[in-house]
């Protein structure tokens, strides 16, 4: 069936972009949308996708905390951060909370595609803005966008 993604951030015309951007790879689909995180973690359990591309910044219930619960009741789907901050104190929490990928948003064009691609395939995908020292010490297998 290919690849199932849920779209989570509070601007529409954002989530527009990225599944216009997403959906340009026939085997790829966006399977839901949410505006907040309560409604990420509902459509992540309802629809359990294969990827979560998520803003940190949502309203209701950040993106840290629902990416907590969404590795919690959907194991299987990997979660993608989008943020605007690349400092440790906000990459290190999402890393803990169970993201597997962190991307900046103003590269999200360049990146999302690679980082899905390298999530969806079981590797870690840091945006290679973020400084070396805050990578996850899970292995080789961390591609660096």
């Amino acid at each position: 069936m290919g690849l199932s993604i849920l779209l989570a951030d509070g601007h529409t015309a954002l989530r527009q972009s990225l599944r216009t951007l997403l959906e340009e790879h026939p085997q790829w689909r966006v399977v839901a949308e949410a505006a907040d995180g309560r409604e990420a973690v509902r459509q992540a359990v309802e629809t359990i996708p294969d990827v979560v591309v998520m803003d940190v910044a949502l309203p209701l219930l950040n993106g840290i905390e629902a990416t907590r619960q969404i590795v919690r009741l959907v194991p299987t789907a990997k979660v993608v951060i989008l943020s605007m901050h690349v400092d440790e104190g906000y990459v290190a929490p999402i890393l803990e909370a169970g993201a597997v990928g962190y991307l900046l948003k103003y590269c999200a064009d360049i990146e999302l595609v690679p980082a899905v691609m390298a999530v969806a395939s079981g590797h870690v995908f840091l945006s290679p803005s973020i400084p070396r020292s805050m990578l996850p010490d899970r292995g080789p297998s961390t591609p660096r966008g």
